[in-house]
């Protein structure tokens, strides 16, 4: 057995005014256009048609049963060859579709070696949008799911694409953009190499084989942009038209950034060929400059993150053509508007806006404890969450919780909406475990009755075991953002967009550790401290808060940086995984997570023994030891700090 000490370079760096940002390839690396086989015409990795896949007028043909699944051997699909994604930190699949609508996760396509380590596209039913998710050993899955649902019996255009360093998936149907995940770490930079590349059929043998006819299916190496989206929709399935020529660019931001947060910068393209402008905001031909760094910063795939309060001008370049426009940054912080810390009973310390326990409710040590029994929880007044009461129009939860091992299906920690024939309704709820002792841990919210109907949801691994575990979670529907976040112990777990307006939702109820949904378990833990916030914390303030812990709340201004600390796992196995954690400490708090904070940069000296992606995932590749350095910008000067770990 071999075993690899590493070291590896995390650094948060200062952005400089006129930083052009590098452009990432859209290179067509594979092709099969089904004429007569599953041959590749561009990069010659030829598939193997499977069980009698038949091809008739340029299409492949996967006619089996609908309902067949793909624990059964004989069923259609094509077996594409090991190894076939690379190790690519950006990708992107198309796909010319006529599909026969049946099982939500019937495969388009499903590239792994098993159940624990798979990239898939799946088609969704007639409710649900097509859905992709990445699963690595070692690290949280990722998933993004599209708002709009496939034609059923027509040819539809889907593109997934994954920008690895920038941490963003798309989903495009029929040219249009219909989902984005800002968080999407699973690229095949982290997979490795894979050995079962399927089209049309899943490494899990429940999901259903996928029943319909495949046109076109294409890789390119890099993420493709809209343009490029729209052009090939256009196009159709025989033609891979260039890239449009671009006659002007536009700006259009008609909203004020914000201290802390992060959104598309809105650049839009007007091409020929094409009647109406496309973002191009992530497009690797664009090249961005921001007059004072300081103050706003855009990444790569033209994210911009408000650094403080002020104003300042960017501009895009696109080949010949450039854009200026002068933008505000807003520090619109968070207010705290309710805290409950249970030291002997549920009242409120900020807005005397009382609680009550119930049932075998017992509050031991600064935490109400609940036993999981019918009818034991603790009920907040009605309309906490009113916009009434929360002027943001964005919410954020914050608490701490411990949570038994055994504990029934759906249990709750907070669940705050409406009852309506025994089902939720209107409503907003974190539950620990969807599952009785199992499952995930699942956020959503949802303005419909019942609320299963129209859910949008974020899902993270179970919290079930675990003591005194810190969990935020941001609602924020405003425009201008659109998200539904879940952070644990300081560091985002998932997120989703929604713009489901906080008015939707009717707070007739305000559970702690009980559902709206009256089958649902109850909670069998402890919540140390909740406090309601009226807007969004930022992302730094909930790693802050995490720090200090439920007794206190955490300072706006941490202080002076001191130093910075890297934690890894200092011995591994090749082939194995793990992500880096980065840990600073200030003068007025110390141990705040910055593993993901804004301009984090991950090194390693010695590639061929371990490989650094750009979110922190450290991959043992050969033996051998490799140095490790972090620094940290504050202000005007760097903190370092040297390690060594044999």
């Amino acid at each position: 057995m071999k075993t690899i000490s590493n070291r590896v370079l995390a650094s948060c760096v200062a952005v400089l005014a006129g930083l052009q940002i590098s452009a990432l390839g859209q290179t067509l690396i594979h092709r099969y256009s089904f004429t007569s086989d599953a041959s590749d015409s561009v990069g010659g990795a030829h598939g193997t048609p499977m069980n009698g896949v038949t091809f008739v007028d340029g299409q492949a043909v996967l006619d089996n049963p609908l309902g067949y699944d793909s624990s059964n051997p004989d069923g259609k699909y094509i077996d594409l060859p090991d190894g076939i994604m690379g190790t690519r930190e950006s990708i992107t699949f198309e796909i010319w579709l006529t599909p026969t609508i049946g099982d939500q996760w019937a495969r388009i396509i499903d590239f792994g070696d098993n159940t624990g380590k798979y990239l898939f596209l799946a088609t969704g039913n007639y409710t649900i949008g097509p859905e992709a998710q990445g699963i690595a050993p070692g690290v949280s899955g990722n998933w993004l799911r599209s708002r709009n649902t496939l034609m059923d019996g027509l040819e539809n255009h889907i593109v997934l694409t994954i920008n690895g360093p920038n941490k963003l998936a798309k989903i495009y149907l029929n040219g249009e953009l219909v989902e984005v995940k800002y968080d999407f770490t699973n690229t095949p930079a982290l997979l490795g190499l894979t050995t079962n590349n399927y089209l049309g059929r899943s490494q899990w043998g429940g999901d259903d084989y996928l029943v319909g006819m495949i046109n076109e299916f294409r890789i390119y190496d890099g993420a493709l942009d809209q343009l490029r989206v729209k052009a090939n929709y256009l196009a159709g399935p025989d033609a891979a038209p260039p890239t449009p020529n671009v006659t002007n660019i536009e700006f259009r931001i008609n909203f004020p950034f914000y201290v802390g947060f992060s959104r598309p910068v809105g650049l839009y393209a007007y091409a020929e060929g094409l009647t109406d402008p496309v973002d191009i905001s992530d497009s690797p031909a664009v090249t961005y400059t921001v007059e004072d760094p300081t103050v706003l910063q855009i990444s790569s795939a033209g994210i911009a993150t408000g650094l403080k309060a002020g104003t300042t001008k960017i501009t895009a370049t696109y080949g010949s053509l450039s854009v200026s426009q002068t933008v505000q940054v807003l520090d619109q912080s968070a207010v705290l508007r309710h805290r409950y810390s249970f030291t002997t009973d549920a009242s409120d310390s900020v807005s005397g806006m009382h609680g009550y326990a119930f049932g075998n409710v017992q509050f031991v040590g600064g935490q109400v404890v609940l036993d999981g029994s019918e009818g034991t929880f603790v009920d907040l007044p009605p309309n906490l969450i009113a916009p009434t009461n929360i002027p943001h129009s964005a919410v954020t939860f914050e608490a701490w919780v411990s949570l038994s091992p055994q504990n029934g299906a759906w249990t709750r920690i907070l669940d705050f909406g409406n009852t309506v024939g025994g089902n939720g309704s209107k409503c907003i709820f974190l539950s620990p475990n969807t599952e009785a002792s199992g499952g995930v841990c699942r956020l959503a919210v949802s303005d419909a009755t019942p609320g299963w109907r129209a859910e949008d949801q974020v899902s993270a691994q179970n919290l079930l075991g675990q003591t005194n575990v810190h969990v935020v979670v941001v609602y924020n529907p405003n425009p201008n953002r659109g998200i539904l976040a879940l952070y644990i112990n300081g560091e985002l777990a998932g997120q989703n967009r929604t713009f489901k307006p906080l008015d939707t939702l009717n707070n007739v109820y305000s559970y702690l550790g009980r559902s709206t949904y009256t089958a649902d378990a109850y909670l069998n833990g402890a919540i140390n401290e909740f406090r309601i916030w009226s807007g969004e914390l930022t992302p730094f303030q909930v790693a802050i808060n995490s720090a200090v812990g439920p007794d206190a709340i955490g300072p706006s201004d941490p202080g002076t940086l001191q130093r910075v600390r890297l934690v890894v796992t200092t011995s591994m196995i090749k082939g194995a995984i793990q992500n880096a954690k980065v840990y600073a400490d200030f003068s007025a708090v110390t141990n705040v997570n910055v593993t993901r904070e804004l301009g984090t940069v991950y090194q390693s000296s010695n590639p061929l023994v371990v490989t650094v992606d750009t979110n922190g995932v450290i991959t043992a590749v050969g033996p051998g030891t490799v140095y490790c350095n972090s620094h940290v910008w504050d202000n005007e000067r760097f903190q370092d700090h040297y390690g060594h770990s044999g």
